[in-house]
């Protein structure tokens, strides 16, 4: 890690100008982009849960306990399914640093609980695809990943503390996390400043690259793949697994809790989402006339 960080620095001296121009991009998509999208829904997230843990919800009690959920604790899914990254991971941490979740139990429900939103997957990703469904079943793939994993993953406590919660402050810690999922933005967008400008990658492997280094360059890039089954199967990957960017925003926002089941669990939500993808894309396959999810390829 010490040699990535002194090489880093070394192309930042030796090419100030592509690294300057990689912070611009940075913070012009922070500003226009993340802190619009993320912040609201990240203080509202942040509120709610802090004062729905410990209570019975009733309609979010069957989706608890097909995610395994400790009782008590379903609150943490509104953030988790439609919050976006890291937004899940947030509210998880919080909850554990209130003393309403063993951080055993903390630690392993961020390898579940920290999803790509609908509104990066509608309004950002399906824009790289032809067909008005690829937004919905991506989702689906993520879905059905997170649920895999939490099936895989080791069991929690049957409930969460529901007494001597630890009282804390929820929109100081939105933002705090804000600015350092920011940081984290504005960093990986001068990194990957320098492969863009002077190594040239093709169309796919680049595309995988970004995605595996920051989601959201990674999914803006998806069109440079000609086939659409492809940028189907390659944005079920990325949505799902995150990027580096993401595992080091969750570790920003989640200090004290440890990362082994995150990623862990990042995995098997890749293998399960790519796995579903692949199931759609051969279904559509052999229906190619119908107006189901049927990637041809268009020009």
């Amino acid at each position: 890690m010490g040699v990535l960080l002194a090489l880093g620095m070394l192309g930042m001296i030796l090419d100030g100008k592509t690294a300057m121009q990689g912070a611009s991009q940075g913070v012009e998509l922070c500003l226009t982009a993340v802190i619009p999208s993320l912040l609201p829904f990240l203080c509202l997230s942040m509120l709610l849960t802090a004062r729905l843990m410990g209570r019975k919800l009733r309609i979010l009690s069957p989706i608890g306990k097909l995610f395994g959920l400790p009782r008590g604790a379903e609150s943490l899914l509104i953030p988790a399914l439609l919050g976006g990254y890291p937004a899940g991971a947030a509210c998880v941490a919080q909850a554990v640093h209130r003393g309403q979740l063993k951080r055993r139990d903390g630690e392993i429900l961020l390898g579940f609980c920290n999803l790509p939103g609908p509104a990066f997957l509608f309004g950002i990703v399906a824009r790289q695809f032809a067909d008005p469904f690829a937004g919905a079943m991506l989702w689906l793939c993520a879905l059905f990943g997170a649920w895999a994993a939490s099936r895989l993953l080791p069991k929690r406590a049957d409930s969460a503390e529901t007494t001597g919660a630890t009282a804390t402050d929820p929109l100081g810690q939105a933002g705090a996390a804000m600015g350092k999922i920011c940081v984290t933005v504005i960093l990986f967008r001068t990194m990957l400043n320098f492969p863009d400008t002077y190594l040239r990658l093709d169309g796919p492997l680049q595309t995988a690259a970004a995605g595996f280094l920051e989601l959201t360059n990674g999914c803006c890039a998806l069109r440079s793949v000609p086939s659409e089954s492809a940028r189907f199967l390659l944005a079920a990957g990325m949505v799902s697994f995150g990027g580096v960017c993401v595992g080091m925003q969750t570790a920003f926002v989640c200090p004290g809790l440890g990362l082994r089941y995150y990623w862990l669990g990042k995995l098997f939500q890749t293998f399960f989402s790519l796995l579903l993808g692949w199931l759609i894309l051969r279904k559509a396959l052999k229906h190619p006339s119908g107006r189901k999810l049927c990637f041809s390829e268009r020009k």
